[in-house]
This record gives C-alpha cells, structure tokens and sequence, in this order.
C-alpha cells in the first residue's frame, strides 16, 4: 500500500521539476536573447555615432594605445565607483535607496556602453577628433554624476 503513494510523489516530483527547469530554461535563453540583440544594437548606434561621411583621420597607434590605456583606467575607476555605492545602498537597506539603485543601474549601461565604443571604433575608424571629443566628454559627464551621487550617499 505504501509503495503505489512513494511512486507517485516521485512522479510528481519528477513532472514538476521537468516543468519548473524548462521554464527557467526558456526563460534564461530569452533572457540572453535579448542582451545579444541590445549589445548588438549598441554596437550598430556606435559605429553610426562614430562614422563620419568625410575621409577619416588615421590615428597613430601610438596615440590610439595612450587614448585607449587612459580610457581603461577612466571607466575602471567608474567601476569602482559604482561598486562602492552599491555596497553603500545595500548596507543601508532603506527602501528610499531603491531609487539610487535604479540610477546606479542606468550609470553602469552607461559604462558598459563606453566600453564598447572602444572596442568598436578601430573597427569603424570614424572621425578621431570628434570620437575622442565625444568619448571624454560622455566619460567625463559619468565620473561626474557618479562623483555626486557618491557625494549625496556621503551626507545620508
């Protein structure tokens, strides 16, 4: 009489975990899905970003390496920066400071977006005056809006 109960609870057990790991499934495949097709769309806006209709100044490899070892640095620091203050907001664990975590999520996509212009542009070889412009004031922009929401979480 036991024995018919403990074989049906392991095939239930077994149909739910069948069910409940192909939805994970699916549901991680879609996720991934959608982070190649966003990467893949930040890519085509940089290289549009970057591209310019007049012949392209060629840039030595020298100043390309100087540019791009500067770069690194810069967005390392802001990766500092934005682990710092995630770990600020998760010490406090006030439900206000989800609205900092939201910001500290964009400033990240923000980040992660630089550091694919940079991966990108030896490939595009668009305008490098108007690149390196753009692309330091976009990082200096970010430094300082991290700077000051790291500022902000100081006077909490």
């Amino acid at each position: 009489m036991k024995r018919p109960v403990f074989s049906i609870q392991i095939v239930l057990i077994l149909i739910f975990g069948t069910v409940f790991t192909g939805c994970e499934s699916s549901a991680q495949k879609e996720f991934e899905a959608n982070e190649q097709m966003h990467k893949s769309s930040r890519r085509h806006e940089a290289m549009r970003n970057d591209t310019n209709q007049t012949v392209p100044e060629v840039v030595s490899d020298r100043e390309w390496e100087a540019f791009r070892t500067n770069a690194d640095k810069r967005l390392k620091d802001n990766e500092i920066l934005l682990t710092n203050l995630r770990m600020k907001i998760r010490s406090t664990g006030k439900k206000s400071d989800m609205i900092f975590e939201k910001w500290i999520n964009i400033f990240e996509q923000k980040n992660k977006f630089l550091k694919e212009r940079i991966i990108v542009y030896p490939e595009v070889q668009g305008d490098w005056e108007s690149f390196q412009s753009e692309f330091n004031k976009e990082l200096d922009e970010l430094y300082k809006s991290l700077k000051d929401m790291d500022d902000g979480k100081k006077g909490r």
